[in-house]
């Protein structure tokens, strides 16, 4: 969807909602078409029907969202299922040399010094350049709710996307011709949520637009953040930042890392992986499961139960994740060094 409005609006301000839901719906169609003999349960019985419907219902709501908050931003996709090393070897842009070198975590114990290399892909990145500087955002598109924790980042349970961006900073270069800045980091919830009213009389397609802004952290740096959302004010519908009258961040409805900050957690995470891969590397195999500060953990979803068999009457326990100071966690950066 994203390449194809890219390749046929110049100016994507020319694309309506209706053009945009038929150029989606043409995809969804191809795609259903291409992987038939795999989706022929979606025509099985009437709820699958439904299903089918939901998709094509759901990806008409993301591409209108997508175009909308293109629509009210300078910054412009550049590529879209950025491989990290060259996995695909199918994909004709990686075939062109379009891809990332991959991820080194170099690891050394009394028995191994290796180097692993971490492989991925990036769904989307956006740029534009100001004041002679290249800056990015890369964009994780998700099908359930999810933002970016630093709890989590420190317990290195949600680092995928921030090791991406790491990726794309460090060796973005030979992509861009010069070594890109961050801008932001993103999800984005593939979602087609039902609005209530409540006798307010709003505009539906506004309020679920802003239902479906993006979740993440952005560079804390005002003219990159009014480049991201050209409308934004005391709240924005496209990014998780707003402005005060006086021209300052809105701190209790912003998101946002200074660059520094944002290096010592790309650097922190990176620490976390090295740490990691030397643990699972020397064995490491104990049945220590994380419980949140809100009680979650993961055995509920979890499919290896059965094989570790988890029980706390048997002297097992759970290692609990305690609640940061997100500047806490950034300065935790020169522990690990």
């Amino acid at each position: 969807l994203v390449n194809k409005i890219s390749e046929e609006y110049e100016d994507i301000n020319d694309l309506n909602k209706t053009k945009a839901e038929e150029i989606v719906e043409g995809i969804t169609n191809s795609v259903l078409i291409e992987q038939s003999e795999k989706v022929t349960a979606l025509e099985a019985n009437f709820r699958n029907k439904y299903m089918k419907k939901k998709i094509d219902r759901v990806m008409k709501r993301t591409a209108w969202t997508i175009v909308r908050q293109l629509q009210g931003s300078e910054f412009r996709p550049k590529y879209t299922e950025l491989q990290i090393d060259f996995v695909d070897k199918t994909d004709e842009k990686a075939k062109k040399g379009i891809y990332l070198k991959p991820i080194e975590i170099p690891v050394i114990t009394e028995k191994i010094k290796d180097v692993m290399k971490l492989r991925g892909k990036i769904d989307r990145v956006d740029a534009f350049e100001y004041n002679d500087e290249v800056y990015i955002t890369i964009i994780d598109y998700k099908s359930s709710p999810n933002n970016i924790n630093l709890d989590d980042a420190a317990e290195g349970l949600q680092i995928q996307l921030l090791i991406y961006l790491k990726a794309l900073i460090d060796n973005g270069v030979e992509l861009f011709g010069k070594k890109p800045h961050i801008g932001g980091v993103f999800y984005y919830y593939l979602n087609d949520p039902i609005y209530y009213d409540d006798n307010k009389y709003k505009d539906f397609d506004d309020e679920i637009f802003k239902q479906l802004k993006l979740k993440g952290y952005v560079l804390k740096d005002k003219n990159i953040v009014k480049l991201m959302d050209k409308n934004i004010g005391n709240t924005s519908n496209v990014i998780p930042a707003a402005f005060k009258s006086d021209g300052e961040f809105y701190e209790t409805r912003t998101k946002a890392l200074t660059l520094d900050n944002f290096n010592n957690l790309l650097d922190f995470v990176y620490n976390k992986c090295i740490e990691m891969t030397k643990s699972i590397l020397e064995g490491n195999i104990e049945i220590n499961p994380y419980k949140k500060y809100d009680g979650s953990t993961p055995c509920g979803y979890c499919q290896y139960l059965s094989i570790c068999q988890f029980d706390k009457s048997l002297g097992n326990n759970y290692h609990l994740i305690k609640k940061m100071n997100s500047d806490d966690i950034i300065k935790q950066k020169d522990v690990n060094q």
